[in-house]
């Protein structure tokens, strides 16, 4: 999905602080520390098209190297054992793409439009890793990970890859096989993608489902787990308030300009809900947004000019013209997330469902609540933008800090049908509540 671009620094920012954080003053990078890893793996895998018109592409490969410095927890705090020991550190991914026939419009020397089809091209990515266990058993594991990065796309403008700088995502499982105190050989299914949140058009990304072997080596030999004694922690609940802002970029109109030269709108959310801390690893959140988007006006002059008989509008005007005003730009939704929480650190899944519109106000017009275009009256295939037709998601990072965690800041990638943004938000929670202590086993 520069979708996650910005996600990844703040992930690594936020790995960077923990292990520096925990490690002893007298260790070198390899020296004395026994929970440093290096991982070397080689990949080859298929292309997976999200759209119809490029079926063509699951029939070429791609082959790839990946090179990982991790940090094998051992136990030393918490929540390590909580999450059965997982390790984090820094990705280092090379992809060789072999696609060589992908659509790149550009505009030549006297600025006329033109298309050149090409190859792909290389992708070199650098990303935060963290890896757990579904299964840790002492000669081998049953496990999970992923990744937050940024993709370098030396040959860019094309259907494709819109940018030279791409937010990369990346999920997996697979097996370990301990070897010995030094060695791990493991095999991984891997399904990423890569593209730039529509900051720049155009942005199909790419969708790779890919395998992998490799090897783990342990220049210390591997860390013993420590035995913690059983902790107590309390459960909380909370009224949530925050705020989200992100800039997104479609091809609502186009006016004869090229993806590449389309204009940004903005977008602002108000969050307020309710949270329960239910869990040392685990958090979930409900309630109601409302904000409005820049775009929703451009709908509006979208419909006027059809009303006029613009060339650019070849389509007719099929409702009535209504007048802009912001509230029209508004729109409320009901949403839901769920947390997992590496200490200070969550990561969030969240969905959510627009319950009503600013294109409403004024008319006898009525909210249709199917989940695809086609439910849709012709008024709100007018006036209402296209990414903002029901149904969203949302998939990022949360950061708490302050006095028992009240405060976060986090990156979002919040998806619609066909475009997605990155989403900044900063919020609070209030009046929170403790409950009874609890005893972890």
């Amino acid at each position: 999905m520069k979708k996650l671009t910005l996600l990844l620094s703040f992930f690594l920012l936020l790995v960077s602080l923990k292990a520096q954080k925990n490690v002893p003053e007298t260790s070198s990078v390899f020296g004395g520390d026994n929970r440093i890893f290096i991982e070397q793996s080689v990949r080859q895998g298929f292309y997976v098209p999200f759209s119809s018109r490029h079926q063509y592409t699951k029939h070429y490969s791609l082959y790839g190297l990946d090179l990982r410095i991790g940090r094998q927890t051992d136990g030393s705090e918490a929540w390590e054992k909580l999450f059965n020991y997982p390790s984090y550190g820094l990705l280092f991914r090379y992809e060789h793409n072999t696609l060589d026939s992908v659509k790149f419009e550009h505009r030549n020397e006297l600025g006329q439009a033109i298309t050149d089809w090409e190859a792909l091209g290389d992708c070199y990515t650098v990303a935060g890793f963290l890896d757990g266990h579904f299964y840790n058993g002492k000669i081998w594991s049953f496990d999970y990970g992923f990744n937050f990065g940024l993709s370098f796309w030396p040959t860019y403008g094309n259907e494709f890859i819109g940018s030279p700088i791409d937010a990369h995502l990346a999920f997996q499982t697979g097996f370990t096989l301990c070897v010995s105190d030094h060695l791990d050989l493991y095999t991984r299914i891997l399904f990423s993608h890569s593209s730039d949140g529509a900051l720049k058009l155009p942005n199909y990304g790419t969708n790779v489902l890919s395998g992998s072997i490799g090897m783990r080596y342990y220049p210390e030999s591997r860390p013993s787990l420590k035995v913690r004694e059983p902790e107590t922690w309390c459960p909380t609940w909370a009224l949530n308030v925050s705020n989200a802002f992100g800039l997104l970029q479609t091809n609502t109109r186009l006016h004869g300009k090229l993806p590449v030269e389309m204009p940004y709108y903005s977008a602002d959310y108000i969050q307020v809900g309710f949270t329960h801390h239910f869990h040392p690893k685990f958090r979930y959140n409900f309630g109601l947004e409302l904000g409005y988007t820049g775009e929703s006006k451009v709908k509006y002059e979208q419909a006027y000019l059809k009303s006029i008989g613009d060339p650019y509008e070849d389509c007719p005007l099929e409702t009535s013209l209504e007048e802009y005003s912001f509230l029209k730009s508004t729109h409320l939704a009901a949403q839901c997330s769920f947390e997992v929480l590496y200490s200070r650190l969550a990561v969030c899944l969240g969905f959510g469902y627009y319950i009503s519109h600013g294109i409403y106000l004024g008319t006898d017009e009525k909210k249709t609540w199917g989940f695809i275009e086609s439910s849709m009256t012709p008024f709100e295939l007018q006036y209402l933008p296209t990414d903002y037709r029901n149904f969203f998601g949302r998939l990022g990072l949360k950061y708490y800090f302050g006095e028992d965690d009240r405060f976060y800041a986090g990156m979002f990638v919040k998806a619609h049908a066909s475009v997605d943004y990155i989403e900044w938000t900063i919020g609070t929670h209030l009046f929170q509540h403790k409950g009874k202590n609890k005893k972890l086993e």
